[in-house]
């Protein structure tokens, strides 16, 4: 738990390291990595400090010594640095931030700190959160390894996921700010959309319907674009993408009423994707899945009891 502390105070003090601390360990500041250093050999020692490691030369009640190796020192570096480099600057860093914490801990045991009821209720959070956290972390990591077999399965069974159309549309608003009516506005939309639809499915240009649809609102403003580009069916709303898909390639779909428009789309290609193509999003959907139900997993055994007259009725959050 001491190395989780030191993680987080560390990405705090790492840039603030003082130009005494950096000169006390200029000796290392030309290597990259300590590899003339043997795992046994002594890289950290702080006098007068006699319950910060397992190494302990004891020289007196008031005169002790604790010593790190560098295997102790390496494994403090995956902690406390995993993300950073190990150089020197870094491990410098990090011993004067191990060197801080020791000191005020130390401070704080021979206050009685240590044996608090604070103290062990959030010693035993953190080792709930580090557990939950890692356990986590180990099934995103198991979840990423997953056999060709399973993407072929994958994407025989989701077929349809892996279609995209190209897609032209006409937005019609369905508010008007120019206009006071606002119902009068809303028949008129309707009214224009129906009749841009029908002019669509002849066969007339999306372009010019956009144009003519936002002259017959009384808009002002560049009407936009047509062109939506390549769409799969998570990228539009479900209703919206039911209809769409159901459309051969040519087709018009009816007058969809979305949240703040009235739009009607133009299928100009449709295709299936090749397994080749989609083959990172499988993976990652699947990897999604295994995490998922490991979580799910761990938490089916759970069935918390709650004293209503302390909490209250309101059922706590999943």
């Amino acid at each position: 738990m001491f190395l989780i502390l030191l993680a987080v105070v560390l990405a705090g003090s790492a840039c603030a390291q003082s130009a005494d601390t950096r000169a006390a360990f200029a000796a290392d500041a030309g290597s990259t990595a300590p590899a003339i250093v043997r795992a046994g050999d002594p890289v950290l020692t702080i006098h007068g400090l006699c319950s910060a490691a397992r190494n302990i030369k004891p020289e007196g009640e008031e005169n002790c010594s604790t010593v790190m190796t560098r295997e102790d020192f390496d494994e403090l570096m995956k902690v406390a640095a995993s993300r950073a480099a190990s150089n020197a600057e870094t491990r410098q860093s990090v011993a004067k931030s191990y060197i801080d914490l020791v000191g005020l801990a130390e401070g704080a045991r021979k206050l009685g700190i240590e044996e608090s009821a604070q103290f062990r209720q959030t010693m035993e959070l953190l080792r709930l959160r580090t557990l939950a956290d890692m356990y986590r972390k180990t099934l995103e990591a198991e979840a990423k390894i997953v056999s060709d077999g399973a993407v072929d399965a994958y994407y025989q069974e989701h077929i349809p996921q892996f279609e995209e159309v190209k897609l032209r549309r006409v937005v019609i608003p369905k508010t008007n700010l120019a206009m006071t009516d606002r119902a009068e506005y809303e028949k008129k939309a309707l009214q224009v959309a129906g009749e841009m639809r029908d002019r669509a499915a002849k066969g007339e240009d999306l372009d010019q319907l956009q144009k003519d649809a936002y002259t017959a609102l009384g808009f002002s403003s560049i009407p936009p674009s047509t062109d939506v580009g390549n769409r799969r069916r998570a990228s539009l709303i479900p209703e919206v993408a039911q209809d769409v898909f159901s459309l051969a390639a040519g087709a018009v779909s009816k007058v969809e009423n979305e949240t703040y428009s009235l739009v009607i789309y133009k299928v100009e290609t449709k295709v299936t994707l090749p397994k080749q193509r989609v083959k990172d999003d499988i993976i990652r959907e699947i990897a999604k899945q295994k995490v998922e139900a490991g979580l799910k997993a761990a938490r089916e055994g759970i069935r918390p009891e709650l004293n209503e007259k302390y909490f209250g009725t309101t059922a706590p959050p999943q």
